[in-house]
């Protein structure tokens, strides 16, 4: 009987997944291109190599980059650190000791979104770039320049048309020259948020400023107030007693009107 109720439970729910899984990958909006800026940060594992037993580390970046509605491009720096031990070489005497290695990078990313206005994104991406690195555990900062790569997959939560949250594994590499005392692998969890700016400038935004609407609620705005003025001189112009005043400052009024609207009612 148990079996019974669950199977019916599961049967009942399927089409509300279902529903749901639908609307996540489905278009809620019309992207459009645009600059956007973000920060990032996650938990780093500098895989062990040689001698050395790493510690899980933490990274922590910017990014600032260009949507083109799929493809994406962007500049990143990050730092990543990590604790470890290890033998070093001292004076031709080894001793275990421990320390950190810290890795700072500056990375260009070209990215692609396979659902752009969705609510859920996935996307891969690529980065080639430089790294500044630790020669070792107890080595010189910084110190060791080398080419830095990565590979990456993930996917984003598009809160709106502004605002999006991304989630992203890694594999971040650099070349082991320059004196490196170990292989510098790394695996990344990255957690990051984005925003770009509400204000898109175009061609047609510009052309809507001088549109033929925008000239005529102008050249409207100016006829309302002469008439207004005609109509006010017409009504003082009653009081007076000469019959002919009254018609002479009425033609006067209605004069200024239209000159009004023809010549500075122009846009």
């Amino acid at each position: 009987m148990k079996r019974i109720l669950v199977a019916a439970v599961v049967l009942s729910a399927l089409p509300v997944v279902a529903q749901a899984q639908s609307s996540l990958f489905a278009q809620n909006y019309q992207p459009t291109p645009g600059v956007y800026v973000g920060a990032q940060g996650g938990l780093n594992w500098l895989l062990n190599s040689n001698n050395y037993n790493m510690d899980l580390g933490y990274s922590v970046g910017g990014v600032v980059g260009y949507d083109f509605v799929g493809p994406r491009v962007e500049l990143e720096g990050m730092f990543r650190s990590n604790n470890g031990r290890g033998t070093a070489n001292f004076g031709n005497v080894f001793s275990n000791t421990s320390g950190r290695i810290e890795q700072l990078s500056a990375m260009i990313n070209v990215l692609y979104d396979f659902l752009p206005g969705a609510t859920i994104t996935p996307y891969v991406g690529a980065g080639a770039g430089i790294a500044f690195a630790d020669s070792g555990i107890n080595g010189c900062s910084l110190c060791s320049t080398q080419f830095a790569y990565q590979g990456i997959v993930g996917v984003g939560w598009n809160i709106d048309q502004n605002f999006r949250v991304n989630l992203d594994a890694r594999y971040y590499g650099t070349t082991n020259g320059g004196g490196l005392q170990y292989q510098n692998n790394n695996i990344t969890a990255m957690l990051g948020v984005t925003t770009r700016s509400r204000t898109r400038w175009s061609a047609t935004a510009c052309r809507r400023r001088r549109s033929p609407s925008s000239a005529r609620a102008r050249r409207s705005f100016w006829c309302r107030l002469a008439t207004a003025c005609a109509s006010r001189r017409t009504a003082a112009s009653r009081s007076s007693s000469s019959k002919t005043n009254v018609q002479n400052r009425k033609a006067a009024s209605f004069e200024a009107a239209f000159f009004v609207c023809t010549i500075r009612g122009r846009p």
